[in-house]
């Protein structure tokens, strides 16, 4: 059985991908991190620098955010994997930036 955890990495991964390969988006970085750590402990080593992901900018610009790590991290499903303080950084990135 698939953990949420493995799940969250699995949407990452091809979030960022389709970011990638569909917008143009410079996701390498953030792949390696992936697959060297999990996509939990790459989101929680960005929200802990206080970075947002990889291409956030510009997938605002072309009004993709929900391909960012910042909506996954918000989104129910995984809401078990993260802190209060995690989710609400990203909440307020994506709401800063129009997504909601």
């Amino acid at each position: 059985m698939v953990s949420l955890e493995e799940k969250f990495t699995e949407a990452l991964t091809a979030a960022c991908v389709t970011a990638q390969e569909q917008y143009g988006c410079p996701m390498a970085a953030m792949l390696r991190s992936i697959q060297k750590y999990g996509g939990v402990p790459t989101a929680r080593e960005y929200l802990r620098k206080n970075r947002l992901s990889d291409g956030f900018d510009l997938l605002q610009k072309q009004g993709k955010l929900k391909l960012s790590m910042e909506a996954l991290v918000v989104a129910p499903a995984y809401g078990a994997l993260f802190t209060d303080k995690e989710v609400n950084a990203c909440f307020e990135a994506l709401c800063g930036a129009g997504y909601f």
